[in-house]
């Protein structure tokens, strides 16, 4: 009886230490007697939920919890042995610790138990907030402080989709997110068969308003108003098609916050967060701030539909034109002119500059004001012995205290790459046209949200501008 004792008081001890470490806040262990939860009446179809009593709703597929180590026995453990998996958790996690089964890693429990107590923990948060007197400034979102206005999401790679976790009710031809996201490729071409292109967008749409609900509500931002719209954007034309869609949401902390993502098929690809900005655009900006720093250039190795240079398009000035090129590639890079890269039609290109040998760096100066093309080419190989191969390629704007010597179609290509790299939330733009004007055009979710949208960032193009150049913007 004594070790039976000694045995159970150093396994409760130890449990206390293990998860003192682990959260860093005051909780209590206590053993639970009674009738035992199971696993299955917990689930919700084959997703794990948790509600606030905010009715903010938080859902987790089993084959995502597994990623974070809850595989199913783990989650049937603490089901039956714990209150973590409980509707009524109060932040005090304890357990009954009994002798982990053969089946169960230790190592994955506590990465699970550590996962899931982060997860319940904004809901019981929420639920905390006194309702009684409401706060005169909402806080805004953790993940936006210190000044950061985007947040892209770490999982997002070009063209690559995943299964969006169900959180909204919402419907498409009867059927909600679970159902579309369990449908095979059959009946999706059959919808399409049946309605055509819309299929796809609307489909799209639910499916992507579903992933940017969810994303906000990992992210902490609440919509003020009772819905948001979902507007339809670019699209490759392959089918199924891969979509684009954005939105525009006016949050209880004050701030607009634009949502961007795409789908293919029955899956989505969440992009970014960006807490939009709105400078005073009455005040007149110094050429200083419209530069680049630093005046660096680095070549990317290849990495599927990746951007192969950081940036694409740099700005400096012409009285401290020296641009630093770092390859960070296997390659010999060369860098030159946007022209050929074949060897004996040297003499067509405007200018070659420096070969950069692997992982170093070469340092060239643009001293002369406008718009330089520039492309980063490999060096031939015995496959292409006569060509330097295309690898990636940018712009350089070289701004001077003296540029009304632009003509009038030069001004509206530089004003075009400028504003490319700006704040403005564009979607398309051209400036290769007969009236040599620029035209933007606007994402249709910040003009259908923000008052006075089209007149604002018209204000806010002219003042990014250091010349005269006509612009019109177009909302639609």
């Amino acid at each position: 009886m004594k070790t039976r004792n000694l045995i159970t008081m150093l396994s409760i001890f130890a449990v206390f230490a293990i998860s003192v470490t682990m959260f860093g806040y005051d909780q209590y262990f206590q053993s639970t007697n009674g009738n035992k939860t199971h696993l299955s009446s917990l689930l919700d179809g084959n997703s794990l939920c948790f509600d606030s009593k905010e009715s903010v709703k938080s859902c987790y597929l089993l084959d995502e919890l597994r990623i974070h180590g809850c595989s199913t026995p783990i989650l049937e453990h603490l089901a039956q042995y714990s209150n973590l998996l409980d509707a009524e958790y109060h932040e005090m996690f304890y357990i009954e610790w009994p002798s982990l089964p053969n089946n169960i890693s230790e190592k994955d429990y506590d990465a699970c138990i550590e996962f899931l107590n982060n997860v319940r923990l904004p809901l019981i948060q929420e639920d905390k907030i006194d309702t009684k007197s409401e706060p005169e400034s909402p806080a805004t979102p953790t993940a936006f402080a210190d000044g950061i206005v985007e947040i892209v999401n770490p999982e997002h790679e070009p063209l690559k989709y995943k299964t969006t976790i169900p959180v909204i009710d919402e419907t498409y031809l009867s059927k909600n997110i679970q159902q579309w996201s369990d449908t095979d490729r059959h009946e999706l071409d059959s919808g399409y068969q049946k309605y055509g292109d819309d299929f796809y967008t609307e489909l799209g749409r639910l499916l992507i308003k579903n992933e940017m609900q969810y994303q906000m509500n990992n992210l902490g931002i609440v919509n003020a108003n009772d819905d948001f719209e979902v507007f339809s954007g670019g699209m490759l034309t392959s089918l199924p098609p891969h979509i684009g869609f954005s939105a525009v949401v006016y949050a209880t902390d004050g701030n607009y916050y634009r949502l961007q993502g795409g789908t293919f098929a029955n899956q989505v690809s969440y992009y970014r967060t960006t807490q939009l900005q709105f400078p005073d655009t009455a005040e007149n900006l110094p050429m200083e701030s419209l530069l680049d720093k630093p005046q660096l250039v680095t070549i990317l190795p290849e990495d599927g539909n990746k951007a192969r240079q950081e940036p694409s398009t740099l700005v400096i000035h012409a009285d401290d034109g020296t641009v630093e090129f770092f390859n960070n590639t296997p390659d010999v890079i060369r860098i030159q002119d946007s022209g050929s890269g074949r060897i004996g039609e040297e003499d067509t290109l405007a200018w070659i500059g420096p070969t950069v040998l692997p992982f170093q760096s070469a340092t060239m100066t643009f001293d002369i004001s406008g718009l330089i093309e520039w492309d980063a080419r490999k060096a031939p190989n015995l496959e292409n012995p006569l060509w330097w191969q295309t690898h990636a390629g940018g712009d350089i704007i070289v701004l001077s205290d003296d540029i009304d010597g632009f003509s009038r179609d030069d001004r509206a290509r530089i004003a075009q790459k400028m504003l490319h790299n700006s704040d403005i939330p564009i979607v398309s733009s051209g400036a290769g046209n007969a009236e040599k004007v620029l035209k933007i055009n606007l994402d249709p979710a910040i003009v259908a949200m923000v008052p006075d949208a089209e007149e604002y960032y018209l204000k806010r193009a002219h003042q990014l501008i250091p010349f005269d150049v006509e612009i019109v913007i177009d909302g639609r």
